[in-house]
């Protein structure tokens, strides 16, 4: 063993360059193989147009710590437990790949809503308008509340005007959001 150091050493006592260049190599595949065991875990990327922002850092915060202008990600199926979602649009939440979700909390607990006449504000602020059909002309028909959100609930939007959010399905549980996300980008 004393003879491996030895001969990594040249004379002036600096590390063999072919020594230095294994340790290199093994140190990037240990942080390769670190960042690969991390990325699946705490990484989540949509694919709908819903965002403007497609790659999110899964944070260890959970909905009940959730604020308004968090992004949030949920899971289908905690969607309108209520179950009053159109059979088009239950169909194409059904078909689509993501399991899950992400929307950004634009009106939560305690907030005042205000949404009629297919506009939405909250504590005064416009933060959507619904339409009247689904991009397949299929009525959707809006979600209304006039008053002071719930405890425990939030009103959830996206960023495109076609995105499938609390103006047509309603309030989400805060305890039904798996986490809150950060945008990457």
């Amino acid at each position: 063993m004393m003879t491996v150091i030895i001969q990594s050493v040249d004379k002036d006592g600096f590390m063999n360059r072919k020594v230095c260049l294994r340790w290199v190599s093994l140190f990037i595949m240990s942080v390769f193989l670190c960042l690969g065991m991390l990325i699946p875990t705490r990484i989540a990327v949509t694919l709908t147009p819903s965002l403007d922002k497609r790659i999110f850092f899964i944070t260890f915060r959970s909905g009940e710590d959730a604020r308004r202008g968090d992004y949030v990600l949920i899971r289908k199926e905690n969607l309108n437990p209520s179950g009053e979602i159109l059979p088009e649009i239950r169909s194409t939440l059904e078909r689509a790949v993501e399991s899950s979700i992400i929307k950004r909390i634009a009106c939560i607990s305690g907030d005042t809503l205000n949404g009629g006449d297919m506009l939405y504000f909250c504590n005064g602020i416009f933060i959507g308008k619904a339409k009247e059909k689904t991009e397949n002309g299929a009525p959707a028909p809006p979600f209304e509340f006039e008053g002071t959100i719930p405890e425990g609930y939030a009103f959830i939007t996206g960023d495109h005007r076609d995105s499938y959010d609390s103006r047509y399905f309603g309030f989400v549980r805060l305890a039904d959001i798996a986490a809150v996300v950060r945008p990457l980008f």
